[in-house]
């Protein structure tokens, strides 16, 4: 991997913690805001809570990941750091390019602007240059069939609607690397096959990060899987070696009672691939 590469991401020995208490946050924050560049050993702090733990790995330009996990694996923490939402306690995450993060959910969309004004206030969080906007737009409808949806207000659409098409317009953002932290929120399934559709074909070579729970829908093309547990890297590798360990994981997962695994979504049979 050329060093410096767009796309590229190092991460070496990272770990992440987040304090137990609103009081015990906002004062480390202040002396975290005194002393900036000193990183705290924040997973030896009483009642913290350790989200990942000493995390190794590289990912090359153009290469699309898996990383599969339960709740609370720690993969949306993950997903913040190479993003550059969030600082790593100990270790780095180096992303070469610019990395975004493409939400689930629908960025507190205002409840009287209209369809088309939310998409392009999206694509402003997403660094979409100004020019580009209302032509994204109005191919995000087009492709999806929501010109009827154009003029309406907000609070008048399907959420389905607006989770997808804030998802949708973080593809148009020219990232690097594309870091989905799990499909959009919607009731449609089709729908969310369709998104995996868009990124695929809006992807163009970028690197991809999809994190994702289970494995009911997921990208056609996967070059490695990563597994994650309880903020441990457990295993990574090539989909036809990894992809077994995930699925004996997530179904034990299962049968301990996790609600959000379900078995009918770890049969490798099963494996829906757009």
């Amino acid at each position: 991997m050329a060093k410096g590469a767009a796309g590229a991401i190092v991460a070496k020995q990272v770990s992440k913690a987040f304090y137990g208490s609103f009081d015990q946050a906002r004062s480390r924050a202040f002396f975290d805001m005194l002393l900036p560049g000193i990183q705290r050993r924040k997973a030896h702090i009483p009642n913290s809570i350790s989200a990942l733990r000493n995390l190794s790995f590289s990912i090359k330009p153009g290469e699309v990941v898996l990383v599969l996990g339960e709740r609370n694996s720690g993969k949306s923490t993950l997903a913040r750091l190479i993003a550059g939402l969030l600082r790593p306690d100990q270790g780095h995450v180096r992303v070469y390019g610019k990395a975004v993060l493409i939400p689930k959910s629908k960025l507190g969309a205002k409840r009287f602007i209209l369809f088309s004004e939310h998409l392009r206030l999206s694509m402003a969080l997403f660094g979409v240059p100004l020019r580009e906007r209302r032509t994204a737009g109005e191919a995000i409808l087009d492709t999806f069939g929501w010109q009827e949806w154009k003029e309406a207000k907000v609070h008048d659409l399907p959420r389905d609607c607006l989770t997808v098409g804030t998802a949708l317009a973080g593809l148009y953002s020219g990232a690097d690397v594309f870091v989905i932290d799990g499909l959009p929120s919607a009731r449609s399934q089709e729908l969310r096959r369709r998104f995996v559709a868009e990124l695929e074909r809006k992807r163009n070579g970028r690197t991809v990060i999809f994190m994702s729970p289970h494995l009911d829908i997921l990208p056609q093309q996967i070059d490695r899987v990563f597994m994650l547990e309880k903020g441990e890297l457990i295993a990574a590798g090539p989909p036809d070696d990894v992809l077994p360990i995930c699925v004996d994981k997530l179904r034990g997962a299962s049968d301990d009672g996790d609600d959000d695994a379900d078995l009918s979504m770890v049969d490798e049979d099963d494996v829906d691939l757009i």
